[in-house]
This record gives C-alpha cells, structure tokens and sequence, in this order.
C-alpha cells in the first residue's frame, strides 16, 4: 500500500516530480561524460601501440634519396645485430624489429565514395605519376610485439614465418585496387600472393597496406639486414629487480644505436597527448563546472520543494494516525523513483555530450603513422575517441546505482525533518 501511495504521490506532484528527476540528470549526465571519456581516452590513446610495447626505437636523419622502394620518410636504417645488442640487455623482456618502406606503383585504383583520401586524385602523384604504397616487414615469431596479428585477418590468413611471397593486406587497400585473398599482387616486379586481409581500426598505429615477412621486405629494398624500427617490451618492476630506471634505460639503448636514436616510452607518448590535449580539458572542465554548478541548484531548490509539499502531506496522514517509520518508508520509495529516473536520463544526457566532444579530435603523432598523405588509400591521423559496449553497460548501471542511492539518501533525510513537525501545525498550513 505504501509502495502504490508513493507512486500516486509522484504522479500528483509532476512538477515537483520532474524537476527532482531532472536535477539529478544533470548531475549524473556529468560524471557520466567525465567517465566515458576518461575510459575512452585511455582506450584510444593505449590503441596505436602494439600490446605490450614500452619503448619504441628508431634512427631518424635526413630523408635517403628517391627510389621506386624506399626506407619511410626519414628513418635510416639499423643493423640487425644492433637489435641483437637490444635483445641482450637485462632490462628488456622482449624484441622485434619492423621495416617499414614505401613502394612506389602506377597501380589502378577503383572509385570509392567512402575512402579516405586528403587530396584530389590528381594531386597524389607523387614521383613521375607513381603512388607510394607503405609495405612493412615484420617477424611473425614476435606476433606479441607486432601492429598486425592473427586476430585482425577478417578473410584469409595470416603470413606464414619466411614465406617471402605471401603479402596480407589492409581492408580498405583490398577494396580500392580490387583484390581479395588468394589473389596476386605485383610490386616492385616482384609477385605476392595475397594470403589475408586485415581489418584495422581507423588510429591503429603503424598502420600498412600491406605487410610481408621481414625477409621479404629487405630483398625488395636490397640494402641487407636491417630493421627501422624496434619495438621493446621491459621486464615488469622496470630494469628486472637491478633497480634501472627508464631514463638510464633509454641512455644504453642510445648508447647501441647512436646519437640518430629516436627513443618514444609510453610514458613520453601519454606526456605528450596529455600536452596536446591541454587546451581540449579545460575547456571540457569549465563546462562540466558550470553544468555541476545549475545541477547543485536544480537538486537544492527540489528537495526544498519536496520538504514543503511533504509537510502537509504528512500533516494529514499524522491526523489519521500513519506511524512515523511508514512515512518515512514512503518518503524513501519515491526518491528512490526519482533517482532511478534521474540516473536513466542522466545516462543518456552524459552520452550526449560524449558525442558532442568526439568531434574535437586529437591528431595522432606523427611518428605512429608511416603512411604519407599522397598514397593510394590517404591516411588518418585522429583518435577514434570510443570504449567498448561493456563500459557502457557498467557505467550505465553505476549511474542509476549512484543516483537510487542519492535520492534514497536526500528523501530520508527530508522525510526525517519533516516528521517532526507537530500534526496540528502542519494541518494549519493547508
């Protein structure tokens, strides 16, 4: 009985019903921005790395001369038995070379509405009418610390360790020239079997059209055994119990490569975004303080309404002899109505406001995207700012958790104040 006089009561009063609902919304829509975009940064930030790399490695210098294969922009080469020298170290648990080229092609591409391109057609010559593909020579037998794996090939398979003519390649690429696994594809006069075709997201770092085993990519670019880049996973406690740190870390790793070393840590790389993206959190803070702000208002002048609707209310149900506990009962069912209410729509109003933010992008760096913009396919060079359904859900019943427990907490304390006041004092006031 008590549970349907506290639905009827909220019916009554929709003004007052509304505006409690609403305060709340406001304030929950908040933290439910502030929470899906701290786990969205987190995810989409974490994204462009391989799992598990703590140090990206590279020898940067002055551009090399043009050829129809190429190191990328201006990576210069590292001797392989400098990344054996890296390996040896005893802070470093795991690592893996990559070579990452351009291959310069006259190849056909098919007209896609939904491609990515960053200029016209006929700007993307490059040298002579070619187009640069970016092809990257990896080791499957370090798939951990690798940008492609087994788990993004969508048809297909993956490459087979020293098969030097099987090439997977990237979605988009398979759609714009026409290919799909178990097709050829020639460059550089050389002839690959396409084996697999990745689907990568859109910040995926180290992104390719294509990608070979390292073997392969060395031949093509025929200036021996050599990587560009090195990818480093430390042993976990940082330098494997002799107590390193990360700066002395990076000092003998430049030590082996040389003065050219280009050394990028996690740690620097969130530095670094988190630099970038100064001017994007305060201007995300200063309006999630003035919404904080109308929500405090909003709850104060409803749980002042709500006390004085209750004082006469209660004031009749004391004449006719309801128990103090019964009212506070039904005090506490409606509020828990109302922040159930006011969770749900604060949920939904926070994911607005989520989507009105993922439009104020963030540039990927530089050096996480080899794929220069006059090449076939284009390149992308913002975060996709998005977290998995799961968080949703989490944050979602979070919210409403929050928010039941808030408006149970505000109608006890009301219905508390407002049980002590004298029958016939409250009946006067009707």
């Amino acid at each position: 009985m008590i549970f349907d006089l506290a639905a009827k009561s909220l019916v009554r009063r929709k003004r007052q019903t509304l505006m409690m609902v609403f305060g709340l919304a406001l304030a929950v829509a908040l933290f439910v921005a502030l929470a899906i975009l701290m786990k969205a940064a987190r995810m989409s930030f974490a994204r462009p790395f391989p799992t598990g790399v703590d140090m990206v490695v590279r020898a940067e210098g002055e551009p090399c001369e043009w050829a129809l294969v190429k190191l990328a922009t201006n990576l210069n080469p590292i001797p392989e038995e400098k990344l054996e020298e890296i390996m040896g170290l005893p802070f470093v648990e795991e690592a893996a070379g990559i070579l990452v080229t351009w291959v310069f092609t006259d190849l056909e591409v098919g007209l896609r509405q939904d491609a990515r391109r960053d200029s016209e057609p006929e700007k993307t010559a490059s040298k002579n009418g070619l187009k640069p593909v970016t092809i990257i020579g990896i080791d499957p037998a370090h798939l951990s610390l690798s940008p492609v794996g087994p788990k993004d090939i969508i048809s297909g398979r993956f490459l087979e360790k020293g098969a030097e003519d099987e090439m997977v390649i990237e979605e988009e690429f398979a759609i714009l020239i026409n290919k799909k696994s178990g097709d050829t594809l020639n460059l550089d006069n050389r002839t690959f079997k396409i084996v697999g075709i990745a689907a990568l997201l859109k910040d995926t770092g180290f992104r390719a059209q294509g990608y070979v085993d390292i073997g392969s990519a060395r031949k093509m670019l025929n200036r021996g055994e050599i990587v560009n880049t090195v990818f480093i996973r430390l042993i976990a406690g940082g330098g494997g119990g002799i107590g390193m740190d990360m700066q002395l870390a990076q000092g003998q790793i430049r030590g082996i490569i040389g003065p050219s070393a280009n050394i990028i840590t996690t740690r620097d790389y969130f530095i670094m975004l988190g630099q970038v993206s100064q001017a994007e959190r305060i201007y995300l803070v200063t309006f999630f303080l003035i919404i904080a702000t109308i929500s405090v208002l909003f709850i104060l002048q409803s749980v002042f309404s709500y006390i004085g609707e209750k004082t006469r209310d209660f004031g009749v149900l004391k004449a006719i002899g309801w128990r103090r506990v019964s009212m506070i009962k039904m005090a506490v069912y409606e509020n828990a109505f109302i922040g159930c209410a006011g969770g749900a729509l604060g949920f939904a109003g926070g994911y607005l406001l989520t989507l009105f933010h993922k439009a104020r992008s963030i540039r990927l760096p530089y050096f996480l995207n080899p794929i220069p913009p006059c090449n076939i396919t284009g390149t992308d060079v913002n975060f996709t700012v998005s977290v998995e359904p799961a968080v949703y859900l989490g944050i979602f019943l979070s919210s409403v958790i929050t928010s039941v427990f808030l408006g149970v907490i505000l109608g006890y304390l009301a219905a508390l104040k407002v049980t002590r006041i004298n029958a016939s004092c409250a009946l006067r006031s009707i």
